[in-house]
Order: structure tokens, then C-alpha cells, then sequence
């Protein structure tokens, strides 16, 4: 019976110690747990979830993209560059094949400028733009009244909500590098961009909602009706 007891406490003891990880990867987990990750995020149900399930985010992104989200958005965490390396490792090995399926792309695909591109996001009207837009490069349109050739680059007014955990200077400059910040009213922020830089934004996975500013879709929904 006590060789019994000892063989289960060794046991468990390996189930819990032993889980396969780099040690990489258990500092990225250590860092996930006493850096707050889980007042914004959750992992197979827990954490606050008030952010992106991270459940699957591994079988979405790999490190890398991990890594440039986190830089980012997450600047709050106050996190060197090594340890967003192994916190993005980590991350990168979340994969569940029960997860949610997932609208996001690798960010390696959202450059993408194609004829084939179809963004995907929940507003219809600033999607019909930007696909159109992308996908008509060199087409002749009729734009406020005059003539206007396609380049896939027009620029379109729109509102950004994201998460008010991210850091309001460090998204502002990352959209500052694709347009143009108009004004802030965090966490929403209005901005002119390209219609090939809104996917970018869009799938940036921190980004609760970008929507057509009222002026600028109705000046683009005219010039598409066409």
C-alpha cells in the first residue's frame, strides 16, 4: 500500500512538472501569469477574457507575429525584448483543435494585394470598399464628380476602437506609420488610411471595431455603385 501511495505522488508530480515545454517556453508561461495577461486574456476558459481568446492563438500566428502584436499593443506590460520573445514562444504553442474557428490570418498573408484578396471584418460597407478598392487597381471610377483611377491606396476616414489596455501613444504611432491620426478620443481613434493598410489595422488582434467615418462612406458606396 505505501509503494502504492509513492508510485501515485510520483506520478502526479511528473504530470505537473514534466508538461513538455522548452524552458523558453516556461518562462513565456511564467511571464503570461505575473505579467497580467489574464485580466485582458483567456486560455482554454481561463483569465478575465475581457481581450482575445487565446486558446488557438498559436494555431493562427506563429512567434514572430505573436512577438510584433505584443510590442504593439502591450507596451503597459513594460516587457524587455527577450522576454516578449519567450512570451510570444509560448503563446506560439497554444493550439487546440477544439478552439473557436478564427477569422484571423497570419500577419504574413495580410500584405497581400492580389486580385484574389478578400478582407473579411463584421462592418459590410467599409469591406465592399476595401476589397473593391484592391481588387479594381487601374479601373476609371467617378469620384466626388471627377475621374479617378484605382490604386488600391485611396484613402478612407475611419473610426478605431480597440482594447483600453492598450497603450494609447504606442497604437497611435503604429497607426500613424500606415496613415494619418486625426483625432483621439481613446479608446477609439479616427484616422485616415490607405484601403490597403485597414486589413493590416483590422487584424492587428487587438482592434474591437473600425468602421466607415459617415461622410466617407457615403462618398465611397456612391463612387462603387458606379
Amino acid at each position: 500500500m505505501y509503494k502504492t501511495w509513492i508510485l501515485i505522488i510520483l506520478l502526479v508530480t511528473a504530470l505537473f512538472t514534466s508538461s513538455g515545454y522548452t524552458e523558453t517556453e516556461k518562462k513565456g508561461k511564467s511571464l503570461f501569469s505575473s505579467k497580467g495577461c489574464v485580466t485582458c486574456h483567456k486560455i482554454q476558459g481561463i483569465g478575465e477574457g475581457k481581450g482575445i481568446d487565446l486558446t488557438n492563438v498559436g494555431g493562427r500566428l506563429d512567434s514572430t507575429a505573436i512577438k510584433n502584436k505584443i510590442k504593439v499593443c502591450m507596451p503597459k506590460l513594460n516587457i524587455s525584448a527577450k522576454d516578449a520573445e519567450a512570451l510570444a514562444v509560448y503563446l506560439s504553442t497554444l493550439k487546440s483543435i477544439t478552439a473557436s474557428p478564427s477569422k484571423e490570418k497570419p500577419v504574413s498573408t495580410l500584405t497581400a494585394t492580389t486580385v484574389d484578396i478578400k478582407w473579411e471584418s463584421t462592418n459590410p460597407d467599409l469591406v465592399t470598399a476595401v476589397n473593391y478598392l484592391i481588387n479594381n487597381k487601374g479601373k476609371e471610377i467617378k469620384l466626388a464628380g471627377k475621374k479617378h483611377t484605382i490604386t488600391g491606396k485611396e484613402g478612407l476616414d475611419v473610426e478605431i476602437t480597440v482594447l483600453d489596455c492598450c497603450d494609447e501613444e504606442s497604437f497611435r504611432k503604429y497607426i500613424s506609420t500606415l496613415g494619418v491620426v486625426k483625432d483621439v478620443k481613446f479608446p477609439t481613434f479616427h484616422a485616415t488610411l490607405p484601403a490597403d493598410a485597414i486589413p493590416k489595422i483590422d487584424k492587428q488582434g487587438e482592434v474591437t471595431g473600425i468602421k466607415f467615418e459617415p461622410k466617407a462612406r457615403e462618398l465611397w458606396m456612391n463612387a462603387i455603385k458606379q
